[in-house]
């Protein structure tokens, strides 16, 4: 007879970005013109996993 045995995992992705520059992607370059695009989204995965 075994016994059963499990885990849980976490993981994450652009949680935190810290700037003074305010605007839709703070991490655009300063030559003056704008890419129209958004920050990088936040992920965050989570899981379980189970042996028998």
């Amino acid at each position: 007879m075994s016994a059963a045995s499990g885990s849980f995992f976490v993981g994450a992705e652009n949680v935190a970005l810290f700037s003074k520059r305010y605007g839709m992607n703070v991490n655009q370059s300063f030559d003056g013109t704008t890419s129209n695009v958004y920050t990088p989204a936040r992920i965050i995965t989570a899981g379980f996993t189970f042996n028998f």
